[in-house]
């Protein structure tokens, strides 16, 4: 059973997502505004998460603490996080990688785009270890 946690603000964008992760297979997916992210029992809610789906642009004041609660509640596990973004900056992208990304989606996207990098992460999970955060 593949876990996801999508954090997002806008509610349309946030369906869009939530139904094409259920069609490659997460089971349960979690998904908070980041205003509304409860960091007290973050690692707890569902006892650990494949990955992560963050939509930074109306979150990036916020990215770094939910970067560092990841980390924090990580047991030295590995997590799997992909930021969406309309940032095209390359400082802006860079910061994201060296902080912890395993994958940018410039936005607008394409759903295959989504399709296509979760999917391969799929197929990962399944030849992986879970690990809790």
């Amino acid at each position: 059973m593949a876990k996801l946690l999508l954090i997002e603000r806008a509610n349309v964008l946030k369906m869009r997502l939530e139904k094409l992760v259920r069609k490659l297979g997460y089971t349960e997916i979690l998904s908070y505004d980041e205003r509304a992210l409860p960091f007290d029992k973050f690692y707890k809610i569902s006892g650990g998460f494949d990955a992560i789906l963050i939509d930074v642009d109306h979150c990036r004041e916020r990215f770094d603490i939910i970067m560092n609660t990841i980390r924090a509640n990580n047991k030295g596990g590995m997590v799997h996080t992909i930021v969406l973004t309309e940032k095209t900056d390359a400082a802006e992208l860079t910061y994201y990688i060296t902080n912890g990304v395993d994958d940018l989606i410039l936005k607008p996207f394409k759903d295959e785009a989504i399709i296509k990098k979760l999917s391969l992460l799929f197929g990962k999970l399944n030849y992986q270890t879970k690990y809790t955060i």
